[in-house]
């Protein structure tokens, strides 16, 4: 706690842990949606009315963001992370006889994400 030394340090401190936890909450959130869509993209059927067999298709992404630490003094000591840094693109194909489309998002400068859809 030395690093609140004011009376509302404690406070302070306890209020953060619970906006952390719930960050954590909300990315947990977040990484279970992208393993609910991993497994729908694995299990996806063929593409159009007729077409029976399953289309051909890359791997799912891996879910590789880093979730916020829950250790709040941590945190405030800026203490480093030991998880990987995620990475800055993440690209998905899928074909089917002479149908191709392939997805690619990134990271912009200004960290937002951006989709383009490639024929």
């Amino acid at each position: 706690m030395g690093l609140l030394p004011t009376p509302a340090g404690p406070t302070a401190l306890e209020s953060f842990r619970l906006l952390l936890l719930a960050e954590r909450m909300n990315q947990e959130k977040l990484r279970l949606e992208w393993m609910k869509e991993a497994l729908r993209w694995n299990l996806l059927t063929g593409i159009g009315c007729r077409l029976r067999r399953r289309p051909e298709r890359s791997s799912f992404p891996e879910h590789d963001l880093s979730l916020v630490e829950l250790d709040a003094e941590a945190v405030l000591a800026g203490a480093p992370t030991l998880a990987p840094p995620a990475r800055k693109e993440y690209r998905v194909g899928i074909a089917s006889r002479n149908q191709q489309s392939t997805a690619v998002a990134w990271r912009s400068p200004d960290e937002k994400w951006k989709v383009r859809w490639s024929p």
